[in-house]
């Protein structure tokens, strides 16, 4: 090798700076991506403590809706939520100016709560397992949606979604063989026109055909009436509590138990109102139509016209009712069974339920339960409640006849209710109750007060299940 070549070779001069510059360059492009990391972790890191927001102020909407339906003082209460009529675009609870903290940074969070939409193919369709509601309650599921600050990740706001599902536990359903605002008038002159059975443990056993062990009780067919009067002629076999009077025959009326001028819950004479409080003792029944049950109904003496929603059985003949899917009802304008039967099968899959926005007649007729079960066949009726469809009472809204046992439940706040006479294993529920032609029977089931039905008032509210999705 040539002199010239190894100098050459042996040369250093400039290496430290080729070195420095390339360590520079090492060292800033680490810098940047350590900066670049950084922020993106500050990023995300803001993004998760939106998101953790967003979960509290939906949080936040659920406990408002709860406290809003527990306290709304008659206006979006449970039992108004819980009306099929109540729209899913009212809003139950909202705010808009949450006060809140992000990356040092203040700003108003934000929730919504509605009703979410229950129906088939809906939203929370109970047909969904996620959510389901428990057979044979009254239930309805919240959403509440929570809106936290916008980020990169979300910026139109980070947001979250909980649903939680309100069920009635037990029953509200009022105590007792008949209920009403107004006066009640027993004037058969039976020997027993009012006691009380339970459906647990059977049938109802008669005294024609039953003396001892029997399904019968020598109690608990008791009657109330809110603001009204007592006048009795027949044997009450249970006590009897009156807003007004209670007035008994000398010569053929008797009240087994003990009789009460004002009731427990409301000390002094309350107005001449059937709803002088929150939550309403017996609340109204919610127009369940027009549109009416769109089913087929037919038989011999059979007719039913969906468009109006009156059903009629005459000459003598039977239709039978099924029950229909869960959480569903019959919904007609008026029922006419005169002469002719009305049979629910004893196979039942689950309860049936008529809601009526008309009259009920069954003068003439009968109801055949092959279950025994009143809670099996509940009744309830808007007629007299006012507005278009339910109108105003301009006669009986509810008419019963019958020597065989009805086991059923009425339930028809705003209508007056003629027994004339009837036999009825369940309880009333009316404006007005009248006992009249004969010796009138009703036969309190203790069970119900044990049974959650899908008519009448609800029992106490509980929030018993949660389902929390994060949004965007």
């Amino acid at each position: 090798m040539s002199e010239w070549l190894r100098s050459r070779l042996m040369n250093e001069r400039g290496s430290m700076l080729l070195g420095g510059l390339v360590f520079s360059a090492v060292i800033t492009l680490l810098g940047l991506a350590i900066f670049d990391l950084n922020v993106v972790e500050s990023r995300l890191a803001s993004d998760r403590a939106a998101a953790v927001q967003a979960v509290y102020a939906a949080e936040a909407g659920v406990y408002d809706a709860w406290f809003n339906m527990k306290t709304a003082g008659g206006a979006d209460d449970f039992t108004d939520v819980f009306a099929n009529t109540f729209s899913t675009a009212t809003a139950i609870a909202s705010r808009a100016d949450l006060p809140a903290k992000l990356a040092g940074r203040s700003y108003s969070a934000s929730y919504i709560a509605t009703k979410c939409a229950g129906g088939a193919g809906a939203e929370c369709d109970p047909a969904d397992p996620t959510f389901a509601l428990t057979p044979g309650v009254n239930g309805f599921w919240i959403k509440s949606v929570g809106t936290a600050a916008a980020t990169a990740v979300a910026p139109a706001g980070r947001q979250a979604t909980i649903y939680a599902r309100y069920e009635a536990a037990g029953s509200g359903f009022p105590p007792g063989a008949v209920t009403t605002c107004g006066n009640i008038v027993i004037g058969g002159g039976g020997t027993r026109d009012t006691d009380s059975f339970d459906s647990r443990n059977g049938a109802y056993d008669p005294v024609s055909t039953c003396t001892t062990g029997c399904n019968r009780n020598d109690s608990g067919g008791d009657i109330r009436t809110l603001h009204g009067n007592i006048s009795l002629s027949g044997n009450v076999w249970g006590e009897a509590w009156a807003g007004g009077l209670a007035t008994e025959s000398p010569s053929s009326g008797n009240i087994t138990g003990s009789t009460y001028h004002v009731l427990p819950t409301h000390p002094h004479q309350p107005p001449q109102d059937c709803r002088p409080t929150d939550p309403s003792p017996l609340p109204k029944v919610p127009a369940c139509g027009p549109p009416y049950y769109q089913g087929t109904i037919s038989g011999t003496g059979v007719s039913y016209d969906s468009g109006t929603g009156n059903l009629t059985v005459s000459g003598g003949n039977t239709v039978t009712l099924d029950a229909l899917a869960t959480g569903q009802k019959y919904c007609f304008h008026n029922v006419t069974i005169s002469p002719g039967n009305l049979n629910i099968p004893s196979n039942l899959a689950r309860p049936i339920v008529i809601s009526m926005t008309g009259q009920w007649n069954s003068q003439g007729g009968s109801i055949t339960n092959q279950t025994y079960i009143p809670a099996n066949l509940q009744i309830e009726s808007c007629y007299g409640s006012g507005g278009s469809v339910c109108g105003s009472s301009s006669g009986n809204g509810v008419r019963l006849q019958g020597n065989s046992i009805a086991y059923a439940v009425f339930y028809a706040p705003d209508a007056d209710i003629t027994c004339s006479p009837c036999n009825v294993g369940g309880a009333i529920v009316g404006k007005t109750f009248n006992e009249q032609g004969g010796s009138g029977q009703v036969h309190y089931d203790i069970a119900l007060g044990d049974t959650p039905l899908l008519i009448g008032p609800p029992g106490t509210w509980t929030r018993n299940k949660w389902v929390i999705v994060q949004g965007n």
